[in-house]
């Protein structure tokens, strides 16, 4: 994310600095104990809010304004929102898709990951096992992995779209990876607090 290199070299940046987020999520592990929930809600929904303007402002407007300049819908682009719209239903209809035939998802990760409050005590009083606890966040992990290659896409597309349109600058494209790596950020926390939880050695939950 470094003005005057080239797209590819931007998104390999780009992406690298999501993953290193997405790490130092995790190495906070170090510093909350497992049981404090109110951390995880905030940091939540902190990037729940942070994710859904970097995907407007850094992917739709800009889509919508490069049909818009196409002359292929409409005189005036009126209908320039038809292909920007079909590409948001083919979007979320793959990751529903993906969470419907790959097993390890068939837990929701974020049910997971509010969990993790209660499975110290659980674990105490003998209604689930560590081992259990510990195949959970594996499978969060799973769907982790998965959702990190869609990212992946998103900053690809966002710093190829440079100068396409008024709206896809380097600026829109480093704040969408921008704002992926503040999502990832929490994302992190989630998979290392309920290992942590679960007796797991700190050094262990992080990586």
């Amino acid at each position: 994310m470094i003005p005057g290199y080239n797209s590819i070299t931007q998104a390999f940046l780009g992406t690298l600095f999501t993953w290193a987020l997405t790490a130092v999520g995790s190495g906070l592990v170090f510093v909350f104990r497992s049981g404090q929930r109110k951390i995880l809600d905030g940091s939540l929904g902190f990037a729940a809010g942070v994710m859904t303007a970097a995907s407007y402002w850094s992917l739709l407007d800009p889509a919508i304004e490069m049909a818009q300049s196409s002359g292929f819908y409409g005189a005036n682009g009126q209908w320039a929102f038809v292909p920007v719209a079909i590409g948001f239903a083919l979007g979320s209809l793959f990751v529903y898709t993906a969470d419907i035939f790959i097993p390890h998802t068939a837990d929701s990760p974020t049910s997971i990951a509010l969990a993790f409050d209660t499975e110290p005590k659980r674990l105490k009083d003998g209604d689930i096992s560590a081992q259990e606890i510990q195949e959970q966040s594996g499978q969060q992990k799973d769907a982790s992995l998965e959702t990190s290659g869609i990212e992946g896409l998103a900053v690809g597309v966002g710093f190829g779209a440079i100068g396409k349109s008024k709206s896809a600058t380097f600026e829109s494209a480093r704040n969408l990876a921008l704002g992926i790596g503040i999502q990832n950020f929490p994302e992190g926390l989630a998979v290392s607090l309920p290992l942590r939880g679960a007796g797991l050695s700190t050094l262990k939950c992080f990586w």
